[in-house]
């Protein structure tokens, strides 16, 4: 498999995954080899490589630049280079969406807890813990520095998940929490780019 399969494959998947989750539909996958967009999925692959952009974070991103009904959506929209033009410019504006996403997730965890503790909640770890709050399971689990058990049997294996889409995600997480990285691995399996199908092509 090539570098450009592999990074299609995650496309393949990170495509279907936010068709259902963000607009409920449930489109047939079938294969990746066999799917009728698989040259398409391969090509999102070679631009994100020679770009140096993650897949991931481009599929999820570049779908609220599309502008077309969604049940119209194919994988050759992400190839237009409106979209494409449009998803840089916001990463250049914003800079690395993992690191904001980090920085504003812990403004809003440090103005709860100055809220919060000991009035309501006793602990960092009991906010985190608050299913209510819109945080995501990364940041529940790396914004503790530990491993704390209570949080890894509630967003453990979402967090995993996550991560395991996102390598900008994985290499922030190590850095602010590498306990918590490791133990992830431990508990779900080691993160990869893609998960490989067994056969060779290319």
């Amino acid at each position: 498999m090539t570098k450009a399969e592999e990074l299609g494959y995650t496309a393949f998947n990170a495509y279907y995954d936010n068709m259902q989750s963000k607009f409920n539909l449930r489109l047939r996958r079938g294969e990746f080899w066999t799917n009728r967009f698989y040259k398409r999925f391969v090509e999102i692959g070679r631009m994100c490589l020679e770009s140096d952009m993650d897949v991931s974070e481009y599929m999820d991103q570049a779908i609220g630049f599309i502008g077309k009904e969604r049940v119209y959506i194919t994988p050759k929209d992400f190839l237009r280079p409106k979209v494409i033009a449009a998803y840089r410019e916001r990463h250049r504006q914003k800079g690395d969406m993992c690191v904001q996403d980090w920085l504003s997730n812990m403004e809003l965890m440090t103005q709860i807890e100055c809220d919060t503790i000991p009035r309501i909640h006793s602990c960092r770890e009991e906010i985190l813990d608050e299913p209510q709050l819109l945080f995501p399971a990364w940041f529940r689990v790396a914004y503790a520095g530990k491993v704390d058990e209570r949080l890894f049997a509630h967003y453990g294996q979402a967090a995993w998940i996550e991560m395991n889409r996102h390598r900008k995600l994985r290499a922030l997480v190590s850095k602010q929490a590498p306990e918590v990285a490791v133990e992830l691995q431990k508990r779900w399996g080691p993160f990869e780019d893609s998960v490989p199908l067994g056969a060779s092509h290319g």
